[in-house]
């Protein structure tokens, strides 16, 4: 069904008030993004057109480039401008990612899951780099709209996911149980067809007929080898969906069912034999998650679902099941994944970007300016606070470093990172309750970082938690809070450790700097 063909909504309907009742009842795209999507659109357009709107942001320059260097386009030369990068890139894929960070981005702005926004936009990329690599088989020229129509293939399910996820969620459990009246369904909770909505979407975005042209159409495998080219294309799109979810949506034995019976066909469909269409899969996987970064989706999201107690997969399936996890291991275990401060923990132990072999006494300017840089570009939190922990460690000169954080859900402050030797094993007396008269706590409520000469002196502190001292010792330190934006989060503490050297004001400024550039980021991911 084409975008200009949608009927007249019902009034009442929940399609209708998506649909036809202003303002926001649609995800709403920033001004960079749509002029990314109306110059990708025009054809008098160049990559230099393009790269210049991107130079305006921040955030979307750094992704550009650094996907643009990625191992999915094998350059020669390091890609350093926006306009190499567009042109490396190619207009169609550009889109289609800038749409998706949009929507990850202000998910909490319409109460939707950011997860489950996360896990959709994870099927919508595995489907469109799978899309891309189906389409090499049978020599479908243009890998730009296979990309792009693939991703927004399921447009509907990612706009009914952010506006109403309560109804998405029961097209899901359908979807799970295989039901045959699907379509049906879909009607009865939208008052017209999930296809329909997207189409209404594309047209609202002003998305140009040939990526959208599958968004609104019910498709089927056929056999792609002795198919038109728009009859392959469609075929592709819709293995590739089709393949997406049954590998990343929850585990079922509607979904195992449809698994299986995908995987007998394909290899015929594509005359392909089965371990070419295994490494192409997983050619698939693995470029979808050098993309994630853009959209701001953890790797895990990529890993095949499966649960042995709801559904049995033939060994077909579980062996490519198995053969994507195994390839994406590295790239999961590279990936922080925790960023909620409940659940922050200190990585394992590697070699920082910014540790030297000989930690100096104090930091040198470069050092500090090299960390500013690096927290800029941060986008969890996780990864900023261990930063900090490793900076103030292995180039401020510290031999302990422990970051405590605020636990809302039980009103503690608990350690969760720490740096130095043995440090990592006396986290667990870094915790108190937020009421408890406690050295933390003090320090949770100051705005300003100050040295501590020793707990020792602090009579109400040193007389209920000589355990502590007793193991942590009774050398100064520095200590001050996090801030996030405004609201005390944590508390950070560096000293000196056992080896009882002096801190000198030095030490103290290079302390308070780190410190600033971490709260001053951390309202900024905030935000």
């Amino acid at each position: 069904m084409s975008v200009n063909t949608i009927k007249t909504p019902v009034q009442g309907t929940l399609f209708h008030r998506l649909t036809k009742e202003p303002p926001r009842t649609l995800p709403i795209l920033q001004q960079s993004c749509l002029q990314v999507l109306n110059l990708t659109s025009d054809q008098h357009s160049s990559a230099s057109d393009v790269g210049k709107v991107i130079m305006h942001d921040q955030a979307l320059l750094a992704n550009i480039i650094k996907i643009a260097n990625s191992p999915t386009y094998h350059t020669i030369s390091p890609v350093k401008t926006p306009t190499h990068a567009v042109t490396i890139i190619g207009f169609d894929v550009i889109r289609s990612l800038v749409v998706a960070s949009q929507l990850v981005e202000h998910a909490q702005e319409y109460g939707a899951s950011s997860e489950c926004l996360k896990r959709l936009l994870a099927r919508s990329l595995v489907a469109a780099t799978a899309a891309v690599e189906l389409g090499k088989t049978l020599e479908i020229p243009d890998e730009g709209i296979l990309f792009t129509n693939a991703m927004l293939y399921t447009l509907g399910d990612l706009v009914l996911a952010f506006c109403h996820p309560e109804v998405f969620e029961k097209l899901e459990n359908a979807r799970a149980e295989n039901l045959p009246s699907i379509n049906k369904i879909e009607v009865e909770l939208l008052g017209r067809s999930l296809h329909d909505l997207a189409s209404a979407v594309a047209k609202n975005w002003r998305l140009p007929d040939n990526l959208t042209m599958l968004v609104g159409k019910k498709l089927v495998l056929g056999n792609c080898r002795h198919d038109s080219q728009q009859k392959k294309l469609e075929s592709v799109v819709f293995a590739a969906n089709e393949l997406s979810q049954c590998l990343l949506c929850q585990p079922s034995p509607g979904r195992a069912a449809r698994y299986k019976q995908l995987l007998e066909k394909m290899p015929g469909a594509f005359g392909l034999k089965y371990d070419a269409l295994e490494k192409i899969v997983i050619k698939a996987f693995t470029k979808a998650c050098q993309f994630s970064e853009m959209v701001k989706i953890d790797t895990l999201f990529f890993v095949p679902r499966h649960d042995p107690d709801v559904e049995t997969p033939s060994a077909t399936g579980q062996r490519l099941m198995k053969s994507i996890s195994d390839a994406l291991s590295p790239l999961v275990h590279k990936t922080a994944v925790q960023t909620s401060p409940e659940t922050l923990s200190a990585p394992p132990p590697q070699q920082d970007e910014l540790a030297v072999d000989k930690p100096p006494q104090v930091p040198t300017g470069t050092v500090i300016n090299e960390f500013t840089l690096k927290a800029m570009q941060v986008r969890d939190p996780n990864v900023l606070l261990n930063m900090a922990a490793q900076i103030l460690g292995t180039a401020c000169g510290f031999e302990r470093v422990v970051l405590t954080l605020v636990t809302p859900s039980s009103s503690t402050l608990e350690g969760r990172i720490g740096h130095g030797e043995h440090v990592q094993a006396m986290l667990p007396l870094f915790k108190c309750s937020l009421k408890e008269t406690h050295f933390l706590t003090r320090a949770l409520h100051r705005y300003c970082p100050e040295k501590i000469d020793s707990l020792e002196t602090d009579a109400e502190f040193s007389q209920a938690n000589s355990e502590f001292i007793a193991r942590w010792g009774h050398a100064p330190f520095f200590i001050g809070s996090l801030f996030s934006p405004s609201n005390p989060i944590g508390v950070i503490i560096a000293d000196k450790g056992v080896s009882q050297q002096p801190l000198t004001d030095s030490h103290f400024a290079s302390f308070s700097l780190i410190l600033s550039v971490v709260n001053s980021n951390l309202v900024r991911l905030s935000k």
